[in-house]
């Protein structure tokens, strides 16, 4: 019984994915490397077990680095090259993507902040991590 956890503990472990929830894009590789994007998300849905597309709010930001701080850039997803082909937008209405790691880096983390700044902070030094520019 030693391995098996109580409802409550299992709970308190799993993200609470919400309205307002952060999450980051990375940007689809181009000459420059990727870039890493900001939005929330409006709310989700569990296409199966564990697998969760989340319905993502516009604007969205381009993160950037700036003398030791970060800074966000709102762009057009439809016209932003690194945000082609990452995002699913056949509905205009509900632009969505599902979450893992390869897109979504840190989700597990940035989906407890509802505000972006924090989400980053939160964050720190592992942001840099990834092959990711600002």
């Amino acid at each position: 019984m030693k391995y098996i956890k109580s409802i409550v503990e299992s709970m308190r472990m799993s993200p609470t994915i919400g309205r307002g929830s952060v999450v980051l894009i990375k940007g689809a590789a181009n000459r420059d490397g990727r870039y890493l994007y900001a939005t929330t998300i409006k709310g989700y849905t569990e296409i199966k077990p564990g697998v969760k597309m989340v319905h993502l709010d516009v604007p969205m930001y381009r993160v950037i680095v700036k003398e030791g701080s970060l800074y966000g850039r709102k762009v057009d997803y439809r016209r932003e090259d690194g945000l082609t082909g990452m995002l699913n937008t056949k509905y205009p209405d509900s632009v969505s993507i599902v979450l893992n790691n390869n897109k979504t880096p840190f989700h597990w983390e940035t989906v407890k902040h509802t505000d972006i700044g924090t989400a980053l902070r939160s964050l720190g030094s592992r942001l840099f991590m990834h092959d990711i520019i600002f």
